[in-house]
């Protein structure tokens, strides 16, 4: 796992704005007898998406990425 890296862009940096990041998470819902819910989120199932996007690019800067 430590091989892994991310290329710089020619410029230096890492990524163009916008850059978004989405925190995913799953509900795990409880049902009591009473008929009540207790909603709570499975942190042990949670995503971390980052959307990345570029635009005026140098080729080498695409070939990199």
């Amino acid at each position: 796992m430590a091989d892994l890296f991310y290329p710089q862009l020619s410029s230096g940096a890492l990524a163009q704005y916008p850059i978004r990041r989405v925190h995913l998470t799953r509900p795990v819902v409880n049902v009591l007898p009473d008929g009540t819910t207790v909603a709570m989120p499975d942190v042990g199932a949670s995503r971390l998406l980052w959307e990345l996007s570029y635009t005026d690019l140098e080729l080498e800067d695409v070939n990199a990425i």
